[in-house]
């Protein structure tokens, strides 16, 4: 197939949609295997999951304006068939699941005598981030449509 030369803001729209996801995955990785980790070695539980929850509820927000932006981009520049958009959609649904599921991990932390609850929805918090990390992966190694 044919394909007629890029405009630089189509050459600009796709980094920048590159940048933004893998910044994303990234972050996935750095904070759920490396920062919360160390955060839980060298602090109480308590302050530990704190600042955990709040890096988790941040990679959330930044991943899902992320994803409406790469997938604008690939809506605009024609883009929009193949793997990539669907994996996005749907890491954009595990998303949002994931910041529910840290919510209620939250709420429940607050409530002692709810421990199959917390541990419950902690595991369906966990289950949810390391999918989104495993997606991410395969996400930033399916090359766009324009570097195919």
């Amino acid at each position: 197939m044919t394909r007629l030369p890029r405009t630089r803001l189509e050459v600009l729209a796709g980094s920048l949609e590159r940048v933004l996801l893998t910044a994303w995955v990234g972050g996935l990785w750095i904070i759920g295997f490396a920062v919360a980790p160390t955060l839980f070695r060298h602090l109480p539980s308590a302050s530990a999951g704190d600042i955990a929850g709040e890096l988790f509820q941040l990679i959330h927000g930044f991943g899902l304006l992320a994803a409406a932006a790469a997938l604008l981009v690939m809506r605009v520049y024609g883009r929009w068939r193949g793997v990539r958009p669907i994996l996005l959609l749907l890491m954009s649904v595990l998303t949002v699941a994931a910041l529910l599921a840290g919510q209620q991990v939250t709420d429940l932390r607050a409530e002692p005598v709810l421990d199959a609850a917390f541990d419950r929805w902690h595991g369906i918090s966990m289950g949810l981030y390391a999918l989104l990390c495993l997606l991410g992966l395969v996400l930033v190694a399916v090359p766009a449509r324009s570097d195919e």
